[in-house]
């Protein structure tokens, strides 16, 4: 069905471009009429491009890893913050597979180099600092000796098993590299679009990790992102290590190891986490350089001329790098609706009831297919705001390649912007806003004195001119109110924690709800003294941290629970506590983050869906609710709710329990702590994550807390 159906988009899509070429060219005005058919012709380029690499994507299940393979994981950094790079640096210590890590400092900063002592990790830092990224790692190939080469940028953080994922691919001894998705926790970042309350996640480069590498994956032809991947060192060894010509070393690397005869893999799971630029400037700084590498690339290395590629290899990265010329064809799509308006130009003779049939049959089939090749999740309005945002700096990339300017690698900004954002990078769309507004006045006042106008042709571009002016305006409004004013994401999970308010006070029990290692958003059943330091004991799954947090303010209070919110930060956190915080972070709050956000759709049905315009359904309120069975901060046993109907429910755990087994409890939610006994009924290993499923049933509870129990289900 999915051939069935590129063969059938493919035919009419070129069926429309030879009739658009044999009866609508205008004699009259043959140079406009000529540029605007050109900018057609790009598109048809485009969709085949794109529907080759679509053709029969492969997901392939990673192989045992051979024991004793030597791995040196590499950490490249400049200036990101300390904070972020010590949160990657614990990701990477704690992968499973035997390795040594090294964090690679071009920023030769003493702070830096204290932490790696503080963790027991390698430092590598290097005399000079010429090709930014690619000249980092290859002056720590020279220092080092493993066989195989992870890297991690700055920010993204490995899973413990990513290792153990990835390296059984390289059985076969021509395997060059294993690269898998990026993945972003940040949620609220300038290219995402999520509500982490529901079954709702976009973000733009989903579509490239998720749907074209796995197609590419088919042609080997799927190539090295920089960053969440595994590279043989005999491969890169083989072409000179990292290529250093262009500022995208990874698909310029890929091209010359492919040329050689390598192969490589894409692994489409999610093993790592990292952060996505928060604001417009910095996304713009990093598509920017993205844009200028590949078209750099595509012409001092092209892959249509490259020796040693195969045909499918040349297809697919023509595909990845021509896709950046994008600009000039919207450019042409966007100025010719209100030049129709406001001039004699006419890009086709006429308007004729068979060409518009043809015309919207054509686009209708192609957004059908695009939907049905991405899973049901492809959103081509979203994709075309985002080319709204980017078609003027991706004409200067074109030109900035084609004559070798601005090859400076700049390193992406992590944190949250500190600055407004400048009204200028937003500059073509307000001039393009501005010249559709004009066109669409124009127009109007011709209608309304009654002016002798060509209705059909000049209503067409009136719709087209008003569809341009809303994705420019839609895209100004976000570029300046889409700004991650965080220095540090603050990831939702709940947390137990008991606090007491003095000395001889009895220990209370709150919950987080939010929490990052700067602080935490507290739940509390009781009013707390804002800007007063509180002692608390914050029971994460992998073992308690104490510390003081000071409530910094009031963010809500709901009456009918007796609960009140606060926003609060830790004042003094040690490097132990601020590590421990890390490791709930990575060993559970990324992957319960990563399998809830993105949901690969297979099946027809699923597909469809993606059509839908229908309201996702919230998650219940009690999902993911920690529950203890003890009833002290001492030792602590943390369960996690995963089911409930009526009083029977389902609870996740790290400890093995046994049926039959009776255990008071404490479970902490928004409308307060619900205490009461429960017995194990069953208890179910999961292999995959090595966790223990118990269902239990709630026998007893007194009325207070039965109370509150119901109305959690309620809202739920």
């Amino acid at each position: 069905m999915r051939k069935l159906l590129i063969f059938a988009t493919g035919g009419v899509a070129l069926y429309y471009i030879v009739f658009r070429a044999l009866f609508t060219f205008n004699p009259d005005q043959m140079g406009f009429s000529l540029l605007f058919f050109v900018a057609e012709v790009h598109g048809l380029i485009l969709l085949y491009l794109f529907m080759f690499d679509m053709w029969s994507p492969v997901r392939p299940e990673p192989p045992v890893p051979q024991e004793g393979r030597s791995v040196d994981v590499f950490i490249p950094t400049y200036n990101e913050e300390v904070s972020v790079l010590r949160r990657t640096a614990l990701g990477a210590k704690k992968m499973r597979y035997p390795h040594k890590t090294y964090i690679l400092d071009d920023g030769d900063r003493k702070e830096v180099r204290a932490m790696a002592d503080e963790l027991g990790i390698g430092y590598i830092a290097r005399p000079e600092h010429n090709h930014a990224k690619a000249g980092n790692i290859n002056h720590a190939l020279r220092h080092t000796d493993g066989d195989f080469i992870a890297i991690f940028d700055a920010d993204h953080i490995p899973q413990p098993n990513f290792l153990e994922r990835t390296l059984g691919f390289f059985r076969d001894e021509r395997m060059a590299f294993v690269q898998t998705p990026q993945f972003f926790y940040n949620l609220g970042c300038f290219e995402s679009r999520a509500d982490e309350d529901k079954d709702g996640h976009w973000e733009q480069q989903s579509m490239f990790f998720h749907y074209l590498q796995p197609g590419k994956q088919r042609w080997n032809s799927a190539f090295f992102c920089g960053t969440c991947a595994v590279i043989r060192r005999q491969a890169l060894e083989e072409v000179g290590g990292i290529a250093t010509e262009t500022i995208t070393e990874d698909i310029h690397t890929s091209v010359l190891l492919h040329a050689r005869g390598w192969k490589s893999t894409y692994l489409d799971e999610h093993l790592a986490t990292g952060m996505a630029p928060p604001d417009v400037v910095s996304y713009f700084k990093q598509r920017q350089r993205w844009a200028l590498g590949n078209l750099r690339v595509l012409f001092i290395c092209n892959p249509l001329t490259k020796r040693g590629l195969t045909l499918a290899q040349r297809l697919s990265y023509f595909s990845a790098m021509f896709c950046w010329t994008i600009g000039f064809q919207k450019i042409i799509y966007y100025l010719t609706p209100p030049l129709m308006l406001l001039t004699p130009l006419m890009p086709i003779d006429r308007f004729f009831t068979s060409l518009m049939g043809l015309y919207f049959g054509n686009l209708a089939l192609q957004l059908f297919t695009y939907k049905i090749l991405t899973g049901g999740q492809g959103r081509i309005f979203m994709d075309e705001r985002f080319n709204m945002l980017n078609f003027w700096f991706l004409m200067q990339a074109f030109f900035r390649a084609m004559f070798g300017l601005g090859q400076h690698f700049v390193v992406t900004r992590k944190s949250g912007a500190e600055e407004d954002v400048p009204l200028s990078v937003i500059t073509p769309q307000w001039i393009l806003a501005g010249l559709n507004v004009v066109a669409l006045g124009w127009w109007g006042l011709q209608l309304f004195h009654g002016l002798n106008v060509d209705l059909m042709s000049s209503s067409i571009a009136a719709f087209w001119s008003a569809y341009v002016l809303v994705l420019a305006v839609m895209s100004m409004h976000e570029s300046l109110s889409r700004v991650d004013v965080r220095s540090d994401y603050r990831f939702r999970e709940y947390l137990p924690v008991w606090y007491r308010t003095g000395h001889n006070e009895e220990w209370r029990l709150a919950c987080a709800v939010d929490f990052n290692t700067q602080g935490l958003g507290l739940v509390s059943f009781e009013a707390l003294d804002v800007g007063h330091d509180i002692p608390v004991r914050i029971m994460c799954d992998t073992g308690p941290v104490d510390t003081h947090i000071r409530p910094l303010y009031q963010t809500g209070r709901d009456r009918e629970n007796g609960s009140y919110y606060y926003g609060t930060m830790f004042p003094a956190l040690e490097s132990s506590g601020r590590d421990q915080l890390n490791d709930q972070i990575i060993q559970h709050a990324l992957p319960s983050l990563m399998s809830s956000i993105h949901q690969l759709r297979t099946g027809w049905k699923e597909v469809l869906k993606g059509f839908l315009p229908f309201q996702r359904k919230p998650y219940p309120a009690w999902m993911g609710l920690p529950l203890t069975t003890l009833d002290t901060p001492g030792e602590w046993r943390t369960l996690r709710l995963e089911g409930l109907s009526g009083r029977d429910a389902r609870l996740s755990s790290r400890e093995e329990g046994h049926p039959g087994d009776q255990h008071d409890f404490s479970l902490c939610s928004h409308v307060g702590v619900i205490k009461g006994r429960l017995r194990i009924l069953s208890v179910d290993k999961m292999p995959k994550n090595g966790t223990f499923t118990w269902s239990v049933f709630l026998e007893s509870m007194a009325p207070e807390h039965a109370q509150r129990f119901e109305h959690l289900i309620s809202n739920g």
